[in-house]
């Protein structure tokens, strides 16, 4: 069976030479919810950026639907791949909305400009992730929080089958964190795929339908959190300053701890 999203033998260096992925393979079926943990400089990023489209693996492709990534124009991946990327390099006066909208573009037609179904896609989108009435504020006087909530709103509205989330819960107060999780959860459990990249090992807990590990720019290991969140397979990748635990409904608990400990499981 062909899957949705597919990676083989991916390589990338940095124009300093650093390589920041090497030889990873990568699949994602429909209604898959992929959490990419690591330690900082794994590859996850420049991951979820050849994933899109928007770096060229040096080896390696990239396809989607069994079609090669790289034979799509610009429109028809933004029509099929979405990304939220960690941060802006540069905030502009453009409003929340206008920059939700922007999302769009791949839909919208240039002659006639946003129709009412683009129109209705922008408020949902916006309030989902409760940017909403943020509406008319430029998004260079939002906090860190409410970017990240404006950028998931642009994503969303975009409409894509499959969802490429940096870091989407940081700056968020931890109600916020989890609300931006449920966000993306409902939206796979609605047909949509999404690969969300976070160094929180517990909302990896809580909502991956399978967590991949990344060291070096290498998969050291992918499976159910249960398999995954464990001191075998962490300890090595992170060192020994964890503890680890279990949750009341019996999922796997990883808490940064200045005592090394091994405790659960």
């Amino acid at each position: 069976m062909v899957s949705l999203l597919e990676a083989s033998g991916l390589v990338y260096k940095y124009p300093a030479g650093v390589l920041a992925v090497d030889g990873l393979d990568f699949s994602l079926e429909s209604s898959e919810l992929v959490v990419v943990c690591g330690p900082n400089g794994s590859g996850k990023s420049t991951l979820l950026r050849l994933l899109c489209g928007l770096l060229e693996p040096l080896e390696g492709s990239v396809s989607f639907e069994g079609a090669a990534l790289s034979s799509l124009g610009l429109s028809e991946r933004a029509r099929r791949i979405s990304l939220v990327p960690q941060s802006l390099r540069t905030l502009s006066d453009v409003t929340v909305e206008n920059f939700a909208m922007a999302g769009r573009y791949a839909r919208i037609d240039r002659w006639h400009g946003p129709r009412a179904d683009d129109l209705r896609a922008v408020k949902s989108a916006m309030v989902a992730t409760e940017v909403d009435d943020l509406c008319d504020r430029a998004m260079s006087e939002l906090s860190g929080g409410q970017r990240q909530r404006a950028m998931l709103a642009r994503t969303l509205a975009s409409d894509a089958r499959v969802l490429l989330v940096d870091e989407p819960t940081t700056g968020l107060d931890p109600e916020h964190q989890v609300r931006v999780m449920q966000l993306i959860e409902a939206q796979v459990s609605r047909g949509r795929s999404a690969v969300v990249v976070t160094h929180d090992l517990n909302l990896a807990s809580q909502f991956a339908t399978s967590v991949m590990i990344l060291e070096e720019g290498r998969v050291v290991t992918r499976g159910v959190p249960g398999d995954v969140l464990c001191s075998d397979v962490l300890v090595p990748v992170y060192g020994e300053h964890l503890h680890f635990g279990t949750a009341p409904d019996g999922r796997p608990l990883v808490i940064p701890w200045a005592t090394a400990g091994r405790g659960g499981n």
